[in-house]
């Protein structure tokens, strides 16, 4: 459950963790009864070693972790947009910071990734908490209503989450996943139930100093929403990421996800115009998608927008970036 294991013909440990650093994916180097595997671990923590308990081994076994595994889905996947991600100016959302990664040996990027807590992954373009010892559970009945429960005890409910958590994955080839707190919602120390994150609400005020009176987040009159700079691509790269953000109208200020969550708002991407009759993919998104990757796009002019919607559908905020693809 680790992660990806990759046999490599070596002649030696010191070839097996060279190779290791050359491969941008490969986060842990192992030696093994004389074999060298690569592993591309789920999370830093699955890959964590353990005492050996089969003495049958010999005792050359060497362990050397290469890279986290954060770093290396920034450095691996990363498709670079010719700018910055974050800046001194220009803040990363909550539970994210700014970080210098090594696209290549020549190119250097600020990205945004999730903070140094280890409780914190990315899931579904959102830093969220995520604990791996937590109850496993059967990812096909994640949505389903009727799998889930109220009280404390497991039994007769397995495979089951409880109420405000849902099923999720270590790993896009995991077919199990651990019970985690839905986006909204974090799991305390002292309790096994998922409570509402008023931390993070909290964290969102904005108290001005001529008065004593804080202006909340639960306004909706407050949000404004950012698409994002305009870009230019040249084929035959033919897709881009859109990375929008919702802010504070009233100090700039950037709005986390599980708090729109909580007051059922939708942030949803589409193809507002385009100089090409090319059919735009940017399927898969969740009710709250600040970052999809538009794909298949051909020469000429796009124009996404991004939509603060209500749940009535009513829009709060919006904002268009331009994308001009050339041959």
């Amino acid at each position: 459950n680790a992660g990806k294991f990759s046999k490599i013909h070596v002649n030696g440990w010191d070839e097996c963790v060279a190779q290791c650093c050359q491969f941008s994916r490969c986060n842990v180097a192992y030696w093994v009864s004389s074999t060298c595997f690569h592993i591309e671990c789920s999370s830093d923590e699955m890959c964590q070693p353990i005492e050996m308990v089969d003495t049958h081994l010999s005792d050359d076994v060497f362990y050397l972790r290469i890279r986290s595994v954060h770093l290396t889905a920034a450095a691996a996947d990363y498709d670079d947009t010719g700018f910055d991600e974050c800046n001194e100016t220009k803040l990363c959302p909550i539970n994210e910071k700014c970080e210098q990664v090594s696209i290549n040996a020549e190119l250097q990027r600020n990205v945004c990734l999730c903070d140094g807590d280890s409780e914190l992954r990315r899931i579904k373009g959102v830093c969220r908490q995520y604990l791996p010892r937590t109850k496993p559970c059967a990812v096909y009945e994640a949505d389903s209503e009727t799998n889930q429960y109220d009280d404390d005890s497991d039994n007769d409910n397995r495979g089951k989450c409880r109420k405000n958590e849902e099923c999720l994955p270590p790993s896009d080839r995991a077919k199990h996943g651990y019970c985690q707190c839905k986006l909204g919602f974090t799991r305390l120390d002292s309790s096994r139930k998922c409570v509402i994150d008023n931390k993070e609400e909290q964290s969102t005020e904005v108290h001005v100093e001529s008065s004593t009176k804080s202006i909340s987040s639960s306004s909706l009159d407050d949000f404004i929403v950012e698409a994002g700079d305009d870009q230019i691509i040249t084929l035959p790269k033919d897709e881009v990421d859109l990375n929008g953000r919702v802010l504070h109208k009233s100090n700039k200020s950037g709005v986390a996800l599980s708090i729109l969550n909580n007051q059922h708002l939708n942030l949803l991407w589409s193809l507002k115009t385009s100089t090409s009759e090319a059919k735009v993919d940017i399927s898969n998104q969740s009710d709250l998608a600040s970052h999809v990757v538009a794909k298949q796009l051909r020469a000429g002019i796009y124009e996404f927008e991004l939509k603060l919607n209500d749940k009535q559908g009513a829009t709060l905020a919006s904002d268009v970036i331009k994308i001009e693809v050339i041959s």
